[in-house]
């Protein structure tokens, strides 16, 4: 559109359509300078795969899955929240502390007695008989913490599966647009040098040779713009796949199919989707575990209202051993043994407890609505995306039937050719209609595809390779 190019004061006598093709052919011409360095200086980390003929929409989304930094952090992640929950595991078992002491004495010359140097080796036993259920709290809150993680890379995974795919169709239908608006060119191409020639010897008129040179500038002109939208797919294919756009073979090898992307029943059942996606969906998942979360924070806090019973034990061998007053050898090492019981509660901390409590619950509350609400957003997905494949179906067979009429035309025409009743001009501008009609059925089998994709994430399905 004459829009996406703004003209300054200077430029405003130039004709729209001149300015148009400009900005065009200099968008290609930039998209492929890039494409062109990027394949003679790739950058040592991505490993080229252009040995291979043709990318396959399963190769596409393999190096994907592999390559990408951020399923990398979601892995890592999801390790380090299973060992913080090991580590929480071991913090309920009983503690014990061992340690080996020396202290030297100075001597005291004027003393007529001196203490002895000190050796000693201590054992400490200590255990939380009852502490509100803290440990175990805290062991639950870690194993969720550990399975909200591994939720999230799977949620990160299959999103970037699904724009994998989407955006590999989107560099299929660019790839047939290039062809189809490249044969158009060469039909308007032919078509002006059939005029001109007419012209020459006077059978055309000046309209007639005028027309013929604009439509083959918009033929030129949407061939340009196919090409710069061919590249532009291309980069974003190799940015999810973590390559540059040179190293991408030339061609897509997985081509728009029936059997391209999971099919569902003519009418699908929403009701039945919509309970199949909320239990599978990664969001819906993350959502329960987060209101667990919650709800055992709100236990938590309950904590310090609870007493606390320490049981403790302690073994001293020492020399001298401090609970001896008088040791009568003051070299003998001796062994003494303690056992104790402990029954602790903060009243000072009993004021903000109450407060940590009431606040932790209203937290609850507010992740319990949260996650009405994810289900609720899941629901209206699921729905959306079987509205978007049905209206996709029907723009689809609507295509078809015109692509099919348009082959009829073809047909006839080339039988009114062969008989002398039309000229090739009139021929070549049926076959431009045919062209776009195809260009048309192949947009809306494309759209079908994404929308099949579609309801396969919405319901939390794998696509096909």
């Amino acid at each position: 559109m004459d829009e996406d190019y703004p003209v300054s004061e200077n430029d405003k006598y130039v004709p729209r359509l001149a300015r148009r093709r400009l900005g065009i052919s200099l968008g290609a011409a930039l998209m492929l300078a890039l494409a062109a360095r990027a394949t003679s200086a790739q950058s040592p980390g991505a490993g080229p795969i252009s040995t291979v003929p043709a990318l396959t929409i399963g190769e596409a989304l393999r190096a994907a899955l592999s390559g990408d930094p951020g399923l990398r952090g979601a892995e890592l992640e999801r390790r380090s929240a299973e060992a913080e929950a090991e580590g929480a595991s071991r913090k309920r078992l009983p503690s014990l502390s061992a340690s080996l002491g020396y202290t030297r004495l100075s001597e005291l010359p004027a003393a007529d007695y001196s203490l002895p140097n000190d050796y000693s080796f201590e054992l400490d036993l200590s255990y939380p008989v009852y502490d509100g259920g803290k440990r175990e709290l805290d062991f639950a809150m870690a194993k969720l913490q550990a399975g909200l993680k591994g939720i999230e890379g799977e949620e990160a995974r299959r999103s970037l599966a699904f724009e994998l795919r989407r955006r590999y169709w989107e560099a299929s239908r660019a790839e047939n647009e290039v062809s189809i608006y490249g044969q158009d060119f060469e039909l308007a191409d032919r078509s002006l040098e059939l005029i001109e020639r007419q012209f020459a010897q006077g059978v055309a008129a000046e309209a007639d040779r005028l027309a013929a040179r604009t439509r083959r500038e918009k033929a030129s002109d949407e061939l340009d713009e196919a090409r710069t939208e061919l590249a532009r797919a291309r980069l974003r294919l190799a940015s999810l796949m973590g390559v540059e756009p040179g190293s991408l073979p030339p061609e897509l090898a997985t081509k728009p199919s029936a059997e391209a992307a999971p099919d569902w029943p003519e009418s699908p059942d929403a009701v039945a989707l919509v309970s199949e996606a909320l239990a599978r969906r990664p969001e819906t998942r993350e959502a329960l575990v987060g209101l667990e979360l919650a709800k055992n924070q709100a236990e938590l806090s309950r904590v310090a209202l609870r007493p606390a019973l320490t049981a403790s034990g302690s073994y001293v061998y020492a020399d001298p051993n401090a609970r001896i007053q008088t040791q009568t050898d003051p070299s003998k090492f001796t062994g003494t043994w303690s056992l104790g019981l402990a029954l602790s509660f903060d009243l000072g901390g009993l004021p903000a407890a109450l407060c940590e409590r009431k606040a932790r619950v209203l937290a609850s509350e507010r992740v319990g609505a949260d996650e009405e609400a994810q289900r609720r957003a899941v629901a209206l997905d699921v729905e959306t995306s079987v509205l978007n494949l049905q209206r996709s179906r029907r723009a689809l067979a609507s295509a078809e039937v015109a692509a099919g009429r348009a082959a009829e035309d073809f047909r006839i025409a080339q039988g009114r050719l062969a008989a002398g009743t039309i000229k090739d001009l009139e021929l070549d501008a049926v076959q431009s209609e045919l062209l776009k009609a195809r260009l048309e059925a192949e947009d809306r089998l494309i759209e079908n595809l994404m929308a099949r994709e579609d309801l396969a994430r919405a319901l939390a399905l794998e696509g096909r390779e």
